[in-house]
């Protein structure tokens, strides 16, 4: 019943091409006691202590468990990823209307509206002796970054270097605000792990949830991750962990990372980092006197028959999709292309110059009845 997986049965297939009779035994109650938050590392102690000739299963080799046991051929490479849920984005009709002012912050635009109006004054100054009115200048710098805006030459030389000025300030403001909008209309919408590395857990001082056999080479690798662990004994309670809030981040292997994105605990929204953080060989811990005999049959199994066929025949198929934009996957960011919503800013911006031109022309419907009016009546 309990001699299933793609470890078990490579393991038996070992011992078979090795004819080595075998019993199944359970780890030792002391093994358990000494090392109660892994199993794993449990097996190893009782290997140690002569009780068990071998362990199956998939082994992290770690400097704990070689003082434990002896390991055989490693089996693969397992490369660990920070799982966890995407950023979170508020849909609510504020955040989408302000979306695409979001590349400047609101002291930036009061300051470009204040430097251009300012530089517009300026140039007003000088031009006003050759009837340019103030209104007239200031709908000039406001529209230099507009396409189709209506040419305008200076015609003194203090004003082409204020003129020069705001080109440039324009010039300047708009390729800026481009490669922003960017960044945030598209990178943005783009459904990545809220963190990738354990760099960014210390600076954001966010919690992890791992296995207890990882917690020594994650604080070698950043000491003060110390208060941020939150240690489990299986897989399995990592991802669960995640998914009641218990962490706000999980460190699991490459495959089950793959797995709980594609629906294996119940949730579509997972993502995983893009890079490995952690990365460590597999293998089958048992008592020194086998390895070789083990590792020579280990070799002409894997050689007959590779490692990922041995796993092909447990792999469930995902319960989420996993082909549109939204998924992360080890190779990169797939980003998503920017949505009508996304720009809804620009749209409302649009529809105040609408309704200010269609007041403007009830104004001068109105304005101009009453003019023709007080005429006519002039005449008469």
């Amino acid at each position: 019943r309990c001699l299933t997986g793609a470890a078990v049965k490579l393991a038996l297939e070992i011992m078979k091409k090795a004819g080595i009779q075998y019993t199944v035994q359970n780890i030792s109650a002391v093994s358990s006691r000494r090392f109660p938050l892994s199993s794993y590392t449990a097996c190893c102690d009782s290997i140690g202590m002569g009780i068990l000739d071998m362990c199956v299963g998939s082994f992290f080799v770690t400097a704990e468990r070689q003082l434990l046991a002896g390991f055989g051929s490693m089996l693969y490479v397992d490369h660990s990823l920070l799982l966890s849920r995407p950023k979170a984005t508020d849909d609510s009709f504020f955040a989408l209307a302000t979306h695409v002012f979001r590349p400047f912050k609101l002291s930036l635009w009061a300051t470009i509206f204040c430097v251009i109006g300012a530089l517009g004054f300026l140039i007003w100054l000088e031009e006003r002796h050759h009837g340019k009115k103030f209104a007239d200048i200031l709908y000039m710098s406001y529209s230099t970054a507009l396409p189709g805006a209506v040419p305008y030459e200076p015609t003194r030389d203090a004003g082409k270097i204020l003129f020069l000025g705001l080109g440039s300030l324009v010039f300047i403001i708009v390729s800026t605000y481009t490669a922003e909008l960017a960044s945030f209309l598209v990178i943005d919408s783009t459904r990545t792990a809220k963190l990738s590395d354990l760099q960014a857990v210390v600076r954001t001082s966010s919690t992890i949830c791992c296995l207890q056999i990882l917690t020594v080479q994650l604080l070698a690798l950043e000491p003060q991750l110390r208060t941020l662990l939150v240690v489990k004994s299986s897989t399995k309670d990592v991802i669960t962990s995640l998914l009641a809030g218990e962490c706000d981040v999980a460190l699991v292997g490459e495959s089950h990372a793959k797995s709980a994105v594609e629906g294996a605990y119940g949730d579509c929204r997972l993502a995983y980092s893009p890079s490995p953080v952690l990365s460590l060989a597999n293998a089958f811990p048992m008592d020194v006197h086998m390895t070789p005999t083990l590792g020579y049959w280990q070799k002409e199994v894997l050689e007959a028959k590779p490692w990922p066929l041995f796993v092909e025949p447990f792999l469930e198929p995902p319960e989420c999709d996993t082909t549109d934009e939204s998924v992360v996957t080890a190779s990169g960011e797939e980003p998503t292309p920017v949505r009508i919503e996304g720009m809804l800013g620009l749209w409302l911006l649009i529809a105040l110059f609408v309704v200010m031109w269609l007041a403007l022309k009830i104004w001068y419907e109105f304005h101009g009845r009453d003019r023709r009016e007080k005429q006519n009546s002039k005449r008469a």
